[in-house]
C-alpha cells in the first residue's frame, strides 16, 4: 500500500497490534529457532534455584540496617513475581520458600501458622502475574513472557503494579510497624513495583534470551510451542537500553538530591528516616513515570510505524513458501495470502515497501503457478521423450546372436544420443541369399526433428537395400524419397554396406560419411573410396558401389562423428588420431574389446565435459573356423598339404569333388611359389596355407601366402601352347584354377603375396 493510501487504527488497537487473536496462532518455524526446553528438567530443581536466588538477594539487602525495619527497602521483591512470571509454580513456590527460610533465620516470625500466613502470601505475590500475564495473552499468537511490544510493557506493569497492591493488601492485617499505616504500606507498593521495573524487566528479557523455556501452562504449550527469535527487536534492545539509562539517571537524582539529608543532621529519629525513605520513593515513582510514559508512547509509535511492518515483512518473507506450500497441499491453490496489517500504520516509504512486498508476492505466487505449470508440461515432455527414446533405441537391433550362429559374424554395437533422443542410428539386417546388410547413419540437427527423420531414413535404406543386390542403387533410390516431403532440409550421411558371408566380398558405398576402419589380416587403415553427397538434400543423385574383400577374421569399425568430434573441457576434438590409437591398443581382439576400447578413450578424453553430439559404433568381423599350415616352399611337401586338405574336408564332410578342386588349385599355386616366387638371391621363406569351412553358406575358403617377388596370377591372360611347348607361370593351370573356384582374389600386404580362394561345397 502506497503513502496516499496509508492504513491506521486506533490507539486501543494499536497497543495490542501485535498479538491480534487468532483461532490457529502459531510462530512460523523460519521466524523463530528452537528453544532447548527445561520442561524436562525437575521442578524441584527449578524450584530450589529460585528460592536460592531469592533468598542470597533478600539476605544481602536485609545486612543493610538503614534498608529495614521502618524503610522496607526489599530489591528482592522484584525477583519473585518475574520467576513466577517465567518458570510457573517451581518458581512461585521456591521464592515463596526462600523468603520463608529467611524469615525463619532472622527469628522476625517464630509463629508458625504467621509464617505458613506469610508464606501463602508471598506465592499469591509471585503467582498473580503469571496467572493475570496467560489470562490475557492465552488465545494470542505469542501467549509467552515476552516484552517485545509497547503493549506487552504495558500489562507487565500493570500486573505487577496490580501484584503489589494485592500483596499489601494481604498483608495489612498483619503489620504493626512504627509508620504510620498507610505510609509503610505506600513504600511497600512503591517498592515493589520500582524494582519490578528496574530490576524485574532487565531479569525477565535476560530469562527470555536464555536457552531456558518458560513454564506455561499445558493448554498454552500444546497450543503454540515456544520459539525464540534469534535476536531481540527493536522494542526490547530499547526498554534494556532505556531502564540501564533511568536506572542511572535516578541513581545520581537521588544521590544529588537525598544525600545531603543524611549527612547534615535532618534525619536525626527512625521517623524521619522513614519520611525521608517515603519522599524519596514518592520522587522515585514521579520520576519513573515521566520517563516510562514518554517512553511507551515512543516505543508504541516505533512499532506501529516502523518495527512492526519491518517484522510483519521479516515473517511474511520467511514463511512465504511454507505458507504457499501449506496452501496447496489443504486445497490445492498456491495463495499465501494477505500479510497481516493489523495495528500497522503504513506511510511513505514504509507504506511503499509494503505495497511493492505485496505486488512481489502476487507476482510470485502468479510465477509459481506458472512454473509449476510449465513444470508439469516439461515432465509430460519428458515422459514422453523417455518413451520416445526407447522406442529409437528399440529400433535398431541389440541381439546379434543369430547372424553368430548362421553367420559366423561377431557383432558389437553402441548408441548414445546426447539428449534423450537423437539423429544417430545404426542398423543390421539379412539382405537375403546369405546377405547381411550394415548401416551407420547421421542425421542432421539433434532432438526431435533429427529422431523422426532418423526413423523414416532407417526405414527406408533398410527396404532399399533389401530390395536392390546393388548398394549404390540402393542408395540411390533411398536418396530420392528422402528427398520427398523434406520441407526442413534435413539431411543424413550414411555409411552402408552389404557382406555376401559365402564368400566375404563386401559392397558398400559412402554418402557423405565418415570412412570406416577396416582390418584385413594385419592391415589396418582407413577404407578409402571417395564419398558422394549427402542424402536428403539433392533428387536425382547417383551413388556408385565399391567392392572390398574379406578374409576370414576380417571385419570393419563403423562410427559417427560425434567419436572423433567429442570435445573435452578444454574444447579440444578427440580426432581420427586417438580413435586410431584405441583401436590399435585392441588389435587381434574382438569386436566388443574394440567398441569398449573407444568408449573407454572418449571417457578419459572428455574427463566429465558434456557429451556434444551423438556417438554411434558399429563394428563386425567375419569369422569362421581357421585351419593352418606352414609349409617350406619346396615339391616335397605336397604331400602334407595334401593331408591338409583331405582333413579340412573330412571334418566339414564335403564331398570328393570339392577334395579334388581344393588338391588341384593349391598344388597349381603352391607348385608355382616354390619354382618361381624366389629366384637367386631372394631368401626362401615358408608358404602359409589357411582354410576356414563356412557350413552355413556352403563353401570352403582358403588363403595361401608367401614372401617371394610381388606377381598376381590372375593378371595373366595365357593362350594355349603349341604342341611340345612348356607352360609358363600363370598358364593353363591358372585357367584351370579359376575353373574350380567360386572365386579368386589376389592382393600384396606387407610384403606377401595373398590369394583368398572360395570353394563351392559339393
Amino acid at each position: 500500500m502506497t503513502a496516499s493510501h496509508e492504513t491506521t487504527v486506533s490507539s486501543a488497537e494499536s497497543m495490542h497490534a501485535d498479538d491480534t487473536r487468532t483461532d490457529a496462532p502459531k510462530e512460523t518455524a523460519s521466524t523463530e529457532a528452537p528453544r532447548k526446553s527445561c520442561s524436562g528438567a525437575r521442578p524441584v530443581l527449578i524450584a530450589l534455584a529460585c528460592g536460592l536466588i531469592y533468598f542470597v538477594i533478600l539476605e544481602v539487602f536485609l545486612a543493610i540496617p538503614q534498608f529495614n525495619v521502618t524503610t522496607q527497602v526489599r530489591p528482592a521483591a522484584g525477583v519473585g513475581p518475574v520467576f513466577g512470571l517465567f518458570f510457573g509454580w517451581p518458581g512461585i513456590i521456591g521464592c515463596a520458600l526462600g523468603n520463608a527460610v529467611s524469615d525463619l533465620l532472622s527469628g522476625e516470625t517464630a509463629d508458625i501458622p504467621l509464617l505458613a500466613v506469610y508464606t501463602a502470601i508471598q506465592a499469591a505475590y509471585n503467582a498473580l502475574p503469571y496467572l493475570g500475564w496467560y489470562v490475557l495473552f492465552r488465545k494470542r499468537k505469542f501467549p509467552y513472557p515476552r516484552l517485545d511490544s509497547a503493549a506487552k510493557v504495558v500489562a507487565y506493569i500493570l500486573l505487577m503494579a496490580l501484584a503489589s497492591c494485592f500483596v499489601t493488601a494481604l498483608l495489612m492485617p498483619f503489620e504493626t510497624d512504627t509508620m504510620s499505616m498507610m505510609d509503610i504500606h505506600l513504600v511497600r507498593v512503591l517498592n515493589n513495583i520500582v524494582f519490578l521495573i528496574y530490576l524485574g524487566m532487565p531479569l525477565l528479557i535476560a530469562l527470555e534470551r536464555s536457552p531456558l523455556e518458560p513454564a506455561a501452562p499445558r493448554s498454552v504449550r500444546q497450543h503454540v510451542p515456544y520459539t525464540q527469535r534469534p535476536r531481540m527487536n527493536l522494542t526490547q534492545r530499547l526498554l534494556v537500553g532505556a531502564t540501564g539509562l533511568f536506572a542511572a539517571a535516578l541513581v545520581l537524582f537521588l544521590t544529588f538530591g537525598y544525600a545531603s539529608y543524611f549527612f547534615d543532621g535532618s534525619v536525626r529519629t527512625s521517623e524521619d528516616l522513614a519520611a525521608l525513605i517515603g519522599s524519596i520513593y514518592m520522587m522515585t515513582a514521579l520520576f519513573t513515570a515521566v520517563l516510562y510514559l514518554p517512553l511507551i508512547i515512543v516505543m508504541q509509535h516505533l512499532e506501529t510505524h516502523y518495527t512492526r511492518p519491518l517484522e510483519v515483512l521479516t515473517d511474511a518473507s520467511r514463511s512465504f513458501v511454507t505458507t504457499v506450500e501449506e496452501a496447496r497441499l489443504s486445497d490445492g491453490t498456491l495463495h499465501a495470502g494477505e500479510m497481516d496489517k493489523t495495528g500497522l500504520v503504513l506511510k511513505n516509504e514504509i507504506g511503499d515497501l509494503f505495497a511493492a512486498t505485496e505486488t512481489m508476492r502476487s507476482e510470485i505466487e502468479n510465477y509459481v503457478v506458472q512454473l509449476g505449470e510449465a513444470t508439469a508440461e516439461r515432465e509430460r515432455t519428458a515422459a514422453e521423450l523417455d518413451i520416445a527414446s526407447r522406442i529409437q533405441l528399440g529400433a535398431v537391433p541389440h541381439d546379434f546372436e543369430l547372424f553368430k550362429e548362421r553367420y559366423h559374424l561377431d557383432i558389437a554395437a553402441v548408441l548414445k544420443p546426447a539428449r534423450e533422443v537423437g539423429g544417430d542410428f545404426y542398423d543390421v539386417f539379412d539382405a537375403g541369399n546369405h546377405r547381411v546388410g550394415f548401416l551407420v547413419a547421421d542425421v542432421s540437427g539433434k532432438g526431435v526433428p533429427a529422431a523422426l527423420f532418423m526413423m523414416r531414413a532407417l526405414a527406408e535404406l533398410r527396404e532399399q537395400m533389401q530390395a536392390c543386390s546393388d548398394v549404390g542403387e540402393a542408395f540411390t533410390r533411398a536418396n530420392n524419397r528422402l528427398c520427398e516431403h523434406n520441407d526442413e532440409m534435413l539431411f543424413v550421411t550414411v555409411f552402408g554396406c552389404v557382406l555376401d558371408v559365402a564368400n566375404g566380398r563386401i559392397s558398400f558405398a559412402n554418402a557423405g560419411h565418415n570412412p570406416p576402419w577396416v582390418r584385413r589380416g594385419d592391415v589396418r587403415e582407413w577404407l578409402q573410396a571417395k564419398p558422394g553427397l549427402v542424402m536428403g538434400v539433392m533428387d536425382g543423385v547417383g551413388y556408385r558401389s565399391h567392392e572390398l574383400d574379406l578374409q576370414p577374421g576380417d571385419g570393419l569399425f563403423m562410427y559417427t562423428d560425434g567419436v572423433t568430434e567429442a570435445m573435452d573441457k578444454h574444447e579440444s576434438l578427440y580426432g581420427s588420431e586417438r580413435l586410431e590409437d584405441a583401436l590399435y591398443e585392441v588389435a587381434g581382439c574382438g569386436v566388443d574389446e574394440a567398441v569398449e576400447s573407444v568408449m573407454a578413450s572418449l571417457g578419459s578424453f572428455a574427463e566429465g565435459a558434456p557429451q556434444a553430439d551423438d556417438i554411434t559404433m558399429l563394428a563386425f568381423s567375419w569369422n569362421l573356423a581357421v585351419s593352418s599350415l606352414v609349409l617350406p616352399p619346396d615339391d616335397r611337401a605336397l604331400n602334407d598339404l595334401f593331408a591338409f586338405i583331405d582333413e579340412v574336408c573330412t571334418d566339414s564332410d564335403c564331398g570328393k569333388k570339392t577334395a579334388f578342386d581344393m588338391k588341384l588349385v593349391l598344388e597349381e599355386l603352391f607348385v608355382n611359389v616354390a619354382h618361381y616366387g624366389f629366384p637367386e638371391g631372394h631368401p626362401r621363406q615358408s608358404v602359409h596355407i589357411e582354410a576356414a569351412v563356412d557350413a552355413e553358406a556352403g563353401c570352403i575358403h582358403a588363403v595361401i601366402s608367401d614372401a617371394g617377388i610381388p606377381y598376381d596370377p590372375f593378371t595373366y591372360q595365357p593362350e594355349k601352347p603349341a604342341p611340345g611347348k612348356e607352360l609358363k607361370i600363370g598358364g593353363l593351370g591358372i585357367l584351370l584354377a579359376k575353373e574350380c573356384t567360386e572365386r579368386m582374389s589376389y592382393e600384396r600386404v606387407e610384403g606377401r603375396n595373398v590369394v583368398h580362394l572360395v570353394f563351392k561345397m559339393r
